[in-house]
């Protein structure tokens, strides 16, 4: 569980290499009287790094995202991907399996406001098989103390 988080954490993947990948999506509306949005939420990251061997496309990754739900369209700006690497600044390694400890990340949807937006977040292991990667995610805060909590 995330320190300062709920009382469950969501993970999605494991430490078995398969070709798998896990995604959970959440709709947030945001009040049409919010201009200013910007949930935070708590994640950590483990991978299994195969180094040169693979491009990044096929290395393992954890990405979270936000959606416009009425058009399937990325938000700008609002997604980040963490992709398997030994020199990922944040991360720790140890061998090949690299992790980044509970960390604190936001999405901006400032603008959004009456909008409904789809948070989601993602992991998955390496294309060819040989590799894992997984993440946590806890505590998806709004601005002004809306909360969704795992459960």
């Amino acid at each position: 569980m995330a320190p300062g988080g709920g009382n469950y954490s969501l993970k999605l993947g494991n430490k078995i290499s398969g070709k798998q990948a896990e995604k959970a999506s959440y709709f947030v509306h945001i009040p049409s009287n919010i201009n200013n949005y910007s949930p935070i939420f708590r994640y950590a990251v483990v991978f299994q790094d195969p180094g040169s061997s693979h491009t990044n496309a096929q290395k393992p990754r954890f990405e979270v995202k936000a959606i416009d739900s009425a058009t399937g369209t990325p938000l700008p700006c609002s997604q980040f991907t963490f992709v398997a690497s030994s020199n990922l600044p944040g991360f720790t390694c140890n061998g090949d399996t690299c992790y980044r400890s509970w960390s604190t990340g936001s999405l901006n949807l400032s603008g959004w406001n009456g909008s409904t937006i789809i948070v989601s977040f993602a992991s998955g292991d390496c294309a060819n098989g040989g590799h894992f990667g997984y993440g946590y995610v806890d505590r998806l805060v709004a601005c002004f103390k809306q909360r969704v909590w795992f459960a």
